[in-house]
């Protein structure tokens, strides 16, 4: 397992030139990462510090969650230190509403973070919720937030999404 981006490594990532999947997130739907462990079949959502996607996990037969951490090229040191923090962090979460972390890696440039794959909707997509399902939802949006800030140190979310 990858132990973090340090040394030649993390210089190797930041001063290096730009990755197709950098400027276009959906090249990578149709390949295969990590010795041909994930295999993309899709793309999630872009943000701003990289892009999620779709994955079978051929090791475990599963679906999973793959996120794919931008840092070739970033504008800072910070923007690298701030996506190995972000793994690091995932890593080491346990609790049942949270998505749990497989393994991270690099490759070509990149950080990638495997995780469990869970299947819903967006908050933005849900029509007529009713007040059982608001009460739920935000209970859950509580005891995540419980387990975070309860931590040593606590966890921050800056981006909270149903």
């Amino acid at each position: 397992m990858h132990d973090g981006l340090r040394g030649d490594a993390c210089r190797r990532i930041f001063a290096g030139p730009m990755a197709d999947a950098d400027t276009d997130p959906e090249s990578l739907v149709g390949t295969t990462v990590n010795d041909g462990r994930y295999a993309i079949s899709g793309l999630l959502g872009v943000g701003s510090q990289g892009a999620t996607y779709e994955a079978v996990d051929k090791q475990r037969g599963e679906l999973i969650a793959l996120k794919r951490y931008q840092v070739r090229g970033a504008q800072s040191w910070k923007d690298v230190e701030l996506a190995e923090r972000e793994a690091e962090v995932l890593m080491r979460l346990d609790h049942p509403l949270v998505p749990r972390a497989v393994e991270r890696f690099e490759e070509d440039g990149a950080l990638f973070l495997a995780m469990e794959r869970i299947e819903g909707e967006s908050l933005r997509d849900a029509k007529n919720l009713d007040r059982r399902e608001v009460i739920r939802f935000l209970g859950d949006a509580a005891r995540v937030l419980d387990y975070l800030h309860n931590r040593t140190p606590p966890v921050i979310h800056r981006d909270i999404k149903p």
